[in-house]
C-alpha cells in the first residue's frame, strides 16, 4: 500500500460542474496550482467515454503537478488509465476483487457514513476511509455524522481518514480539534470564482497552527 498527503482532497464532480456551468479540465488545473493534494474525478451521470476522456486528461494534468490522481467508483477506467488511486463504497466492485484488478500499488479508498461501516470499513484491505457527510450538504442526501460521531470513529481507526461533506473554510478548525487531518471538498472549492486563489486559501487554513482567528475564504 502507498503512503500518500491525502490532507486537501479536491473532488473534481463533472455533474457538479456541468449545473454551475464551468469547465472540468479548467477546475482540474487550478486545484492543483492551488495546491491540492490529491485530485479525485467523480461522475454519476457521465457515459463511459465521457468519463474515460476525462480521466485520461486529469490524468496528464495531475501527473505534471506530481499530484495523485483518484478514479471514484469505476474500477475499470482507474485500471485502464491506471490512475494512481480508486475510491469505492459499499455499492461497488467489493474491495478484495478491487485489489486483484488494480494491484497492490494503487491506493484504495473505501467511503463510510456511519460507526458501523466505518469500522467494517477498517478492516478491508483500503488505505483510507472517506467519512461522511460530516454536515449537511446538497451534493449528498445522506444523513449528516456531526462532529460528535466523527470524533468518536477516528478514535476507532488507525488508518486515514478523510472527512467530506459540507466542509469548508469556516468549518475546518473545529475539524481539527477533533482530530480531522483531512479534508475532501467539492462545492467549497468547484462554486469559487477563482478555483486556484480558494484551493490555495484553505491549504493554508488546513496547514495552520493558528486556531485563533477565523479566516476569510476567496470566492
Amino acid at each position: 500500500m502507498r503512503k500518500i498527503d491525502l490532507s486537501l482532497y479536491a473532488i473534481v464532480d463533472l455533474d457538479y460542474l456541468s449545473s454551475i456551468k464551468k469547465d472540468p479540465f479548467k477546475a482540474c488545473l487550478s486545484v492543483v496550482k492551488g495546491g491540492a493534494t490529491a485530485v479525485q474525478l467523480r461522475s454519476k451521470y457521465a457515459c463511459d467515454m465521457e468519463y474515460y476522456r476525462a480521466a485520461q486528461a486529469m490524468k496528464k494534468i495531475c501527473a505534471k503537478f506530481r499530484v495523485p490522481f483518484i478514479i471514484n467508483d469505476r474500477v475499470d477506467i482507474a485500471v485502464s488509465v491506471a490512475s494512481d488511486g480508486l475510491h469505492i463504497g459499499w455499492n461497488d466492485m467489493p474491495p478484495e476483487k478491487a485489489r486483484v484488478l488494480a494491484g497492490e500499488n494503487m491506493i484504495i479508498g473505501f467511503s463510510a457514513s456511519n460507526k458501523q461501516e466505518a469500522l467494517r470499513a477498517s478492516r478491508l484491505n483500503v488505505d483510507y476511509i472517506g467519512l461522511g457527510p460530516v454536515f449537511p450538504t446538497a451534493i449528498k442526501h445522506t444523513k449528516p455524522l456531526g462532529t460528535r460521531a466523527a470524533a468518536q470513529i477516528l478514535k476507532k481507526i488507525s488508518m486515514p481518514v478523510v472527512a467530506i461533506g459540507g466542509i469548508n473554510g469556516y468549518n475546518i478548525k473545529v475539524l481539527k480539534d477533533i482530530g480531522v487531518r483531512n479534508f475532501a471538498m467539492i462545492s467549497a472549492i468547484l462554486s469559487a470564482e477563482n478555483i486556484e486563489a480558494c484551493t490555495r486559501a484553505i491549504k493554508k487554513i488546513i496547514q495552520s497552527k493558528d486556531n485563533g482567528k477565523r479566516r476569510e475564504t476567496p470566492k
